[in-house]
């Protein structure tokens, strides 16, 4: 339906023809079709046809909640998914939209709740761990957080977010080394993600173990030589492992990529004065 949403819209439009305009399987997959095509309004007409065959449709009302958001509609947004869970206490993808509506608009307490919900359902949901982690973090409970990252990453070892999220929450809180060992394992599961390999190595760099940041920000510079805050990233560790000609020829790149940085501009005379 992707490669070809033309011929997939004909043929879910002509099979509610054929069911003589009620067809709330096809409706539903046509506001899958219109939402993935980026025609949140067409969505959100497709869903409310689904909707008006069939009026307990748990995944047809979810997914109308996140057409509305798209076209602006968020209280109806809100409303829908409130409807949902009155009706089905147990859908979890509902109170994880809810909680993610919650948090955008700065509600964290109702986020907090929503997630909780969802978990109380699922317990090893990872999203609703995470999404919960995070509101914790906002809402200025940080113990919660990193309590709530601990029990994501016993549950999901493998989930590098997790891990990141954790080492941020800790590090936040002063606890570095808790923090490197929890970024460690970040990269370790996601060997390829740039942001736990930056912030584990401007953590290490300012513990003071300069050669593992210098290896950390040269992986990263090696990957993406056009990014001017991990050359200068480097070149700050650089100058402090005393390489004057390393820092200076880093903060130079970094003032080609960005020739207005006032950090870069700065970094290059403190170098050259080294």
């Amino acid at each position: 339906a992707a490669e070809r949403p033309s011929d997939a819209r004909a043929a879910y439009e002509e099979a509610i023809r054929r069911a003589g305009g009620s067809y709330p399987e096809a409706s539903y997959n046509l506001g899958l079709l219109e939402r993935s095509q980026g025609h949140p309004g067409a969505a959100v007409r497709a869903y409310r046809d689904a909707l008006a065959a069939r009026p307990d449709y748990p995944e047809a009302s979810n997914n109308l909640g996140l057409a509305l958001v798209d076209t602006g509609a968020v209280a109806e947004a809100e409303a829908t998914w409130r409807g949902l869970v009155a009706v089905h206490h147990d859908h979890v993808g509902a109170w994880l939209n809810l909680g993610g509506l919650f948090a955008d608009d700065g509600r964290l307490d109702e986020a907090i709740t929503a997630y909780e919900a969802a978990l109380s359902v699922r317990p090893d949901y990872r999203k609703a761990l995470l999404n919960l982690g995070v509101a914790y973090g906002r809402a200025g409970q940080p113990e919660r957080a990193i309590a709530t990252y601990q029990q994501l990453v016993s549950l999901h070892p493998e989930y590098s977010k997790g891990w990141y999220n954790l080492g941020l929450a800790l590090k936040r809180e002063g606890r570095d080394d808790e923090a490197r060992a929890a970024l460690e394992r970040a990269v370790a599961q996601a060997p390829e993600s740039q942001a736990p390999r930056a912030s584990l190595a401007r953590l290490v760099r300012d513990m003071g173990d300069l050669d593992a940041a210098r290896t950390q920000f040269t992986e990263l510079v090696d990957r993406t030589p056009g990014d001017a805050s991990l050359r200068l990233g480097l070149a700050r560790t650089l100058w402090a492992l005393e390489d004057g000609a390393g820092c200076r020829r880093h903060a130079k790149a970094a003032l080609a990529v960005e020739p207005d940085s006032p950090a870069a501009t700065r970094l290059l005379q403190q170098c050259s004065e080294s």
